[in-house]
């Protein structure tokens, strides 16, 4: 698209020179700011326009845009019919009485106000470069931070990933981080998330105007592929956008930063000397905005950026050594950042090899207390097994009358029920305590490897634990060995059962048999548990 401009100096036939003539005699005006374009010129054209040509002229206003066109009659300013205005449908009548009233004689002013707006893919127009440049360039100093940055701030505020400006009237390719200015709407920027990096900036830094300023060193760093701008006003538009490049590097790499009427305050250290920098004076500085690059490019942006300013503090004295920041303050932090974390990676080495050595002798005291349960649960079944066979079978059987109806009698038959029964309830409170002691257990060790789950990886953790192998192997061991024991209990009250009711031949052969089953069985589950550990 053309210059908007020119397009309507052709519509009311006027030229170049007679617009430049018009402009020199206060007659004519045109300018842009970010929210909106004007434009007005007091003349006596040859000819009116006809409205159909009107209005295909502001069809080629962009459609995310508003404007009012209006047509005065300065002669008949307060004669009802003496102005025009189109901004809706077409009204014929409106416009046959505008012209009925209009003769040849007569001062006509003729105005366009567009008010702009961002479209859904965060397009705002620019329909005259000179005058949008002039805008943002307009007294940068008044105060600070200055005018530019607070217009883009506010964008962004509304706009957090960034924005196209669409220049229609100038060849222009110049992008940064969140900033663009095109011609062909196959060069608009695809913009990373500003809010991620503006909370790295804010974790490493104390600028004391972070709530309102949300703007970053790479808002107005160039894409060194894309950096074309306009011969007017481009140099001084590329300048300025270099020098707030440095600004916000040198607010950021301080510890602690605010803006002060025309100066920007920053202090190396916190609490420490203050440095202030007059804005105006502060130029483009290459080396800073590496340098800051550097320290906010990574995970490690706060031991960067203190390590990067006390380097600072020891080689800059006032404040024009921090404004001539050469690449030697980088080369300097960068190695000095390289030996610290040498020096944090030795010693998260050495803790992780106590760390190790810890876990293996917390896990070997667990697995000692695996130990005392399979003991307590032997040392239970032989005391009841000891008391059956001293205290009760040797004291009321007699042995020389076996097979006969006196070989036990009836009381000690009752007696003997009585204890089986009782001795299978204290089985299941055997294995019920080891049970609930094995969990508590259990629930130690996997706390044990919890609390060092954020020190050690996957991978790391497995190999400090062994792959929980003594865990594994402990269960194992601990419920085949259960199960053996309960089985010889359970096989011993069988046959003390037997032997109390005078049970036939056949039956203590089929129990000896069905005895020595159950102990091989539960023994070669044990001896396979420990060789191969696993979840029984």
């Amino acid at each position: 698209m053309s210059c908007i401009r020119e397009e309507l100096l052709a519509l009311f036939n006027i030229g170049p020179s007679e617009w430049a003539r018009y402009v020199a005699d206060g007659a004519a005006d045109v300018n842009e700011t970010g929210d909106a374009y004007h434009i007005h010129i007091e003349l006596r054209p040859e000819l009116i326009p006809e409205e159909e040509a009107i209005r295909a002229f502001l069809k080629e206003i962009k459609e995310w845009d508003t404007y009012e066109f209006l047509l005065e009659n300065l002669i008949l300013a307060e004669t009802d019919g003496s102005f025009l205005r189109i901004c809706d449908e077409p009204d014929e009548n409106k416009y046959h009485k505008f012209i009925t009233l209009f003769t040849p004689g007569d001062d006509i002013r003729v105005s366009l106000d567009i008010r702009k707006a961002v479209s859904q893919d965060r397009i705002c127009n620019v329909y005259e470069w000179d005058a949008f440049s002039k805008c943002l360039l307009r007294t940068p100093w008044k105060r600070s931070p200055g005018f530019m940055p607070e217009y883009f701030n506010n964008l962004f505020e509304k706009y957090p990933e960034g924005i196209n400006f669409y220049v229609l009237d100038k060849e222009v390719n110049f992008a940064t981080a969140s900033i663009s200015f095109v011609h062909n709407a196959d060069n608009l920027v695809t913009f990373r998330n500003r809010k991620e990096a503006l909370k790295q900036y804010n974790e490493a830094s104390l600028y004391m105007g972070r709530t309102e300023n949300l703007l970053l060193p790479g808002d107005f760093h160039a894409n060194e592929a894309r950096c074309a701008l306009p011969e007017s006003h481009g140099q001084e538009m590329m300048d300025l956008f270099g020098r707030y490049e440095t600004v916000y590097s040198l607010l950021y790499l301080a510890a602690a930063s605010w803006f002060e009427n025309k100066d920007l305050v920053i202090e190396l250290k916190k609490g420490g000397k203050q440095y202030r920098l007059p804005v105006e004076k502060i130029k483009r500085n290459p080396e800073i905005y590496a340098l800051a690059d550097w320290v906010f490019a990574g995970e490690s942006s706060i031991e960067r950026a203190e390590i990067t300013r006390d380097i600072l503090a020891m080689h800059c004295l006032s404040a024009e050594d921090i404004l001539s920041i050469g690449s030697e303050i980088k080369e300097s932090a960068s190695s000095s950042y390289s030996l610290y974390t040498k020096k944090v990676v030795d010693q998260y080495i050495s803790i992780k090899k106590d760390v190790i050595k810890s876990i293996f002798e917390s896990t070997k005291q667990v697995q000692e207390l695996y130990g005392t349960l399979s003991d307590n649960l032997g040392k239970n079944f032989i005391a009841v097994i000891t008391v059956v066979i001293s205290q009760v079978l040797a004291h009321n059987i007699d042995w020389q009358k076996v097979g006969t109806p006196e070989f036990v009698n009836e009381e000690f038959r009752t007696v003997v029920l009585i204890y089986c029964i009782a001795s299978l309830i204290y089985l299941i409170a055997t294995l019920h305590t080891i049970y609930t002691k094995w969990k508590f257990y259990e629930d130690r060790y996997d706390k044990i490897r919890e609390q060092y789950r954020y020190l050690l990886d996957e991978d790391e953790l497995n190999k400090a634990f062994d792959n929980d192998s003594l865990i594994k192997k402990a269960q194992t061991r601990i419920f085949w060995y259960a199960c053996a024991i309960a089985i010889l209990w359970i096989c011993m009250l069988a046959y003390i059962l037997m032997i109390a009711f005078n049970a036939q031949v056949w039956v203590h052969i089929l129990a000896g048999v069905a005895f020595a089953a159950g102990l091989i069985w539960s023994y070669r589950k044990y001896r396979n548990g420990a060789k191969n550990p696993g979840r029984p």
